[in-house]
Formats: structure tokens, C-alpha cells, sequence
């Protein structure tokens, strides 16, 4: 699968996004999180399948110009948070093999951001995540100085 890449990710934004704020699909993979049957109709998921061309019954990995991270059941219930720290860890890796293209990171519903958050600490720089996550990520930062 060949991705589209852009200039510096230093050139095209912060690495913390704004909430409620959709790129545009032409310079961004949109990363959300996903129920494990791949419905895609709901929140950041919806967005994922209306705007990024997110294909259902895909639960894991790119579709589109998006990537799912499965985090929720078939009941869209959220899944054991070790579960959900694999697939967060599987992507990382993903955005780090392909340090050309930008990857726009959602909130997860359901999960507790600091959680969430400190899983992102070592994310490569063409990562943007939301602002919310900026306190805990900062901290982390400020700590290992």
C-alpha cells in the first residue's frame, strides 16, 4: 500500500491538534478508534468511514486514508485497556515506519486520557494527538529532564 507523504511534519502543524477540528484527508491519515467488528457508525469512527474512507469490518490497521485501532468489543463496549495498549503500540510502530505521512490521532471515548496519553510519550514526530493530551504529555517530558 503506497501512502501520500508531505513536507516536514514541522512545516505542516503542532504536534497537538485542537479538539473537534477535521483535516483535511489529502495530508493526514486519520487514527481512531474502532469496535472490533469494524462498524464505524459512531463519533471519530463515523468521521473515519464518512470523510477518510474507513471501509466496514475493518477493525485494525489502515483502511482508507484512516487507521483503526480496535478498542471496543461487538457490543462497542471498551475492551480490557492491556488489549487496547497492544493496538496502540502496534500502530506506533506503523507511524514510525513511515515517517513521511502524517497520522491525526482522535480521543478514545470510553478511556481515561492520561491513560491514553502516557501511551503516546514516545510517539514519533509525524504523530499530531489531541490538545487535551498536551498536561500529561508535557509532564512526562518536563520528568525525564
Amino acid at each position: 500500500m503506497k501512502l501520500q507523504t508531505t513536507k516536514s511534519v514541522h512545516q505542516t502543524f503542532d504536534r497537538f491538534h485542537p479538539e473537534n477540528i477535521t483535516p483535511k484527508k489529502n495530508n493526514f491519515i486519520w487514527v481512531f478508534a474502532s469496535d472490533s467488528a469494524g462498524r464505524h457508525t459512531v463519533g471519530n469512527a463515523k468521521i473515519a468511514h464518512q470523510a477518510f474512507e474507513a471501509k466496514y469490518a475493518v477493525a485494525n490497521g489502515m483502511t482508507g486514508k484512516a487507521y483503526a485501532i480496535t478498542c471496543y468489543n461487538k457490543k462497542n463496549e471498551p475492551m480490557p485497556f492491556e488489549d487496547v495498549k497492544q493496538n496502540i503500540l502496534s500502530f506506533l510502530n506503523f507511524a514510525k515506519s513511515h515517517p513521511k505521512v502524517h497520522f491525526y490521532i482522535t480521543e478514545f471515548s470510553g478511556f481515561n486520557t492520561q491513560d491514553v496519553a502516557v501511551l503516546f510519550k514516545d510517539a514519533s514526530e509525524n504523530c499530531c494527538v489531541p490538545e487535551s493530551w498536551k498536561p500529561t504529555l508535557l509532564a512526562l517530558f518536563l520528568c525525564k529532564n
